[in-house]
């Protein structure tokens, strides 16, 4: 009988060891996964600059700039036509145009303007516009005040760093000034449709030419260098 007591006693011990084992094991990875720290790259050099601004402009295309989201809707009557640029995106088979009536004050009525006046319920004649399948395709929303959303038509892709300066202090900032040239890339397949357009047209240079720009880059500690655009706004 004892030996039978020593015999699960000895097992215990040897599975409490086991499991010790492992949790030391799991525990370990644990810690080191913690403490892994993901490499950023700082250093100024031809390459890393062409990086980071690649990445910007992956980001950032030429596009059509739109004052509201889709959809939406704009009023007409007999004064107030839609504006071209409305009538040239239906053209282009971007946006789908109908006729609407709308409140002009959704989402104010109740509240009060700066003269003290409530807003009340007020329809209108309008067209609804609304994206189409194509138009899904190439639309984007934006964080610019005054441009809510816009249609990519392509991207800058960087050709070479052709001169910066040696990283300097300013303002409490580490700042190197970068010289590059561009040309687009990914350009949408109808984009000799957009510059006939009228309201587009000036989008033929900007899709087919190259660029040469100069860019303040910012060193910073979380997420190395950045376009000096998108570091003001953060």
């Amino acid at each position: 009988m004892n030996g039978v007591i020593k015999g699960i006693g000895f097992s215990l011990f040897i599975l409490g060891l086991v499991s010790g084992c492992g949790d030391s094991k799991g525990s370990k990875t644990t810690d080191e996964n913690v403490q892994k720290e993901v490499k950023i790259d700082k250093t100024a050099s031809a390459d890393n600059f062409k990086k980071v601004l690649n990445d910007y402009y992956n980001r950032h295309c030429i596009g059509i700039d739109l004052d509201s989201k889709f959809p939406t809707h704009k009023m007409t009557s007999n004064t107030i036509t839609i504006d071209q640029k409305y009538l040239d995106l239906e053209k282009l088979g971007l946006v789908k145009l109908s006729d609407a009536k709308f409140d002009r004050n959704e989402g104010k009525v109740g509240k009060t303007n700066m003269f003290g006046d409530v807003y009340k319920v007020e329809m209108v004649d309008g067209k609804k516009i609304e994206l189409t399948e194509k138009g899904k395709k190439n639309y984007k929303l934006k964080e610019k005040l005054y441009v809510k959303a816009e249609f990519c038509l392509a991207n800058y892709e960087i050709i070479a760093i052709t001169n910066y300066t040696k990283p300097k202090d300013f303002m409490g900032m580490t700042l190197s000034r970068v010289n590059y040239t561009a040309k687009p890339s990914n350009v949408v397949p109808f984009i000799d449709e957009v510059a006939k357009m009228k309201s587009f047209n000036h989008f033929k240079d900007r899709t087919t030419k190259e660029i040469s720009k100069r860019v303040d880059l910012v060193l910073t500690e979380m997420k190395g260098w950045m376009h000096n655009k998108e570091f003001k706004r953060q």
